[in-house]
Order: C-alpha cells, then sequence, then structure tokens
C-alpha cells in the first residue's frame, strides 16, 4: 500500500500562503470585478504579507537563531524555507506596485479619481498642502537626526516613516545629515484635495520640511513580530515548567526568570 508521508505530497506552509495571497491579488488584476473592488483586493494583499512577515516569519527568524534546522514535512529547513520566501515574497511586491501604477492608477484616473504627485498639483492645491502642512501636520512631527552620538530612533511598528538625507538650502558647508520623521498616525496619510468640480483628488503626506533641500528621500515602515496570545500563553507555561524545575533541583523557595519576547 502506498505511503503517502513523503515529502514529495507536502507542500511548504509558509509558500502555499503566499501563493493564496498571490490569488487575491490576482482578484485585483481581474478586469471583471469593479474598480474599487479591485483597490480593495490590492489593499487586502497588503495588510495580509504584513501579518504573514510578523508572524510567521518571525517564527522562522527565531528557529533560525536558536539554530533548530528540522525539516518541515515538505523537505523544507527554516533557513530554506526563509530563502524561498524572500524570493517569492520580493516578486509579490513588484507585482502589487505594477498593478497599482500600471493598471489601477490609470483606471481611477479614467473615472476622475486621481492620486497626484507634487509636481502635479496646481498652484490652489499647492496653497491648501501648505496651508494643512502648517496647521495639521507640522505641530505633531518630531524630526530625529542621526549620527554617531544619537542612536538610530525608536520606529513604531507599521508606522509609516520618512528617511531623508538634507541640508541647508543656503548653507555655506554642505554637510548632509540623515533624518527620521514618522509620518503622524493621528492623521490621515492620504489627504483630499480641492479640484476641479467632477473630479477628486488625493496627495500623500511628503511634505515634510521647508528651509531644507532633500538630497535622497524615501519612505519605509518597519513590522515588527506580532507576539500573539497563544504565544504569550506559550510563554508563561514555559516559565511556570522552568519555575518548577528548578524549584526541585535548586530546593529554593523562589525563581526568578527572564524571557526574551
Amino acid at each position: 500500500m502506498e505511503q503517502f508521508d513523503r515529502q514529495e505530497y507536502f507542500s511548504n506552509r509558509e509558500l502555499s500562503w503566499l501563493l493564496f495571497n498571490e490569488r487575491v491579488l490576482e482578484e485585483a488584476r481581474d478586469k471583471d470585478n469593479p474598480l474599487l473592488e479591485r483597490v480593495k483586493f490590492l489593499s487586502i494583499t497588503a495588510s495580509n504579507l504584513d501579518e504573514f512577515f510578523m508572524v510567521r516569519v518571525a517564527s522562522l527568524i527565531d528557529m533560525v537563531n536558536v539554530g533548530y534546522d528540522k525539516p518541515d514535512p515538505s523537505g523544507m529547513k527554516p533557513d530554506q524555507q526563509l530563502a524561498a520566501i524572500s524570493t517569492a515574497a520580493h516578486h509579490m511586491i513588484a507585482q502589487q506596485y505594477t498593478t497599482y501604477n500600471r493598471m489601477l492608477k490609470k483606471l481611477l484616473d479614467e473615472k476622475n479619481i486621481h492620486i497626484l504627485d507634487i509636481d502635479e498639483l496646481s498652484q490652489k492645491q499647492l496653497d491648501f498642502i501648505d496651508h494643512y502642512f502648517n496647521r495639521e501636520v507640522y505641530p505633531v512631527l518630531t524630526p530625529m537626526a542621526v549620527d554617531s552620538s544619537r542612536p538610530f530612533p525608536l520606529i513604531l511598528n507599521k508606522s509609516i516613516n520618512i528617511a531623508a538625507f538634507i541640508h541647508k538650502r543656503n548653507s555655506q558647508i554642505q554637510h548632509r545629515e540623515f533624518v527620521t520623521v514618522q509620518v503622524p498616525n493621528v492623521l490621515p496619510r492620504v489627504v483630499k484635495l480641492p479640484g476641479q468640480e467632477g473630479h477628486t483628488s488625493f496627495i500623500l503626506l511628503e511634505t515634510l520640511f521647508a528651509d531644507i533641500y532633500i538630497s535622497c528621500l524615501s519612505a519605509l515602515m518597519l513590522l515588527n513580530r506580532r507576539v500573539t496570545e497563544l504565544f504569550v500563553i506559550w510563554i508563561w507555561k514555559l516559565m511556570r515548567r522552568i519555575q518548577k524545575i528548578c524549584l526541585r533541583k535548586l530546593r529554593s523557595s523562589s525563581v526568578c526568570v527572564n524571557a526574551a519576547m
């Protein structure tokens, strides 16, 4: 009788999940779906991927860090899974950008829904952004310079941050500084702009500095590991187990256990 526990009968769990998310992405690329539904599907793939990295990829990294190299049912060790995930995830992210930039953005423009860049704004819209920035954004910004005397600042999980090399426009010394600014999460990332009747225009929060020259600018988002409720319960049980072993072996009345979360 044929045995079905051989590796060739199994697919890796993490790569299978990425294939599932790819099917969701296909819904965003499906011309038969309504336009705004396609935009929602694209958004879902992004949030799904964030969760995947915070939970599943974080677990694999933990396995590699502690030297765990037992293969899964498909025969892949944790380090092999991470390498395969990296390749597949990079491909998926490229497809996400292609879907938005080459497909959905053009279709949104045709429906008079515009996501604009700074150089596409009218003078009226520039005045609006300048006023909005000074009134709403600037009061809650905290730019942080990074150099040898100041450690890299704490970046909150899933927060949007701007990283830039800057120097003063009129400075005689061309000294660059590296700074980071967290886009305030108390404000919408997408700002609605005034525009022509029948047109709806938006812009991302990008204008952050007034009297400086930005030589290099990039938006970034850091994903930290997600500590799930089940993981917390597991840690608590582990701590209790270690405590009992230590009490039994050392015959001590108390013990302190530090668990790295």
